[in-house]
């Protein structure tokens, strides 16, 4: 059974201190509504990704999720400098090629997005850590914007000059 930690909830306080925290971590530029729209579903996207790699893990029956991660990051064959990707450790080769396709993607996704390495297991532990944290903070953006009536995107900004 998987656990999935609830979306914490963060006062004024926090979601000023979590901002600089978020924009550090993002390398994505949030310029607009439509961009912070889009990360926002990509956060949520990429937490579903990492819980089905998990899940493709004990699908194989490989204890290690670090492997499978990895495969696939080595199917993706953008290796950044000082990386050490092992592959062939596990066979994905009864996985649907549609599947495994949009993992790979999803792989590349990850990596554009956060400014975590994220290379083993533990990596892609910490950069679900980091995409809890980005998820929690835009839900209380968009709860704290509604309240003050404005837009998440008005409220961002607001917080950036904070």
């Amino acid at each position: 059974v998987e656990e999935e930690a609830g979306v914490e909830e963060l006062d004024m306080a926090g979601l000023m201190q979590r901002q600089f925290e978020v924009e550090s971590m993002l390398r994505w530029k949030l310029s607009d509504e439509e961009s912070l729209g889009r990360t926002m579903a990509t956060v949520d996207g990429l937490l579903a990704f990492i819980a089905a790699v998990k899940r493709l893990a004990r699908r194989l029956r490989v204890t290690n999720h670090g492997l499978v991660f990895q495969e696939l990051l080595g199917r993706l064959g953008k290796q950044r400098e000082g990386e050490c990707i092992i592959t062939g450790l596990v066979d994905l080769s009864g996985v649907p090629v549609e599947e495994c396709a949009a993992m790979v993607s999803q792989v590349e996704t990850l990596r554009e997005l956060i400014r975590v390495k994220i290379q083993d297991g533990a990596d892609v532990d910490t950069a679900a850590v980091t995409l809890r944290d980005c998820r929690s903070f835009f839900h209380s953006l968009t709860t704290h914007a509604a309240a003050q009536g404005k837009t998440p995107f008005t409220l961002w900004g607001d917080l950036q000059k904070m």
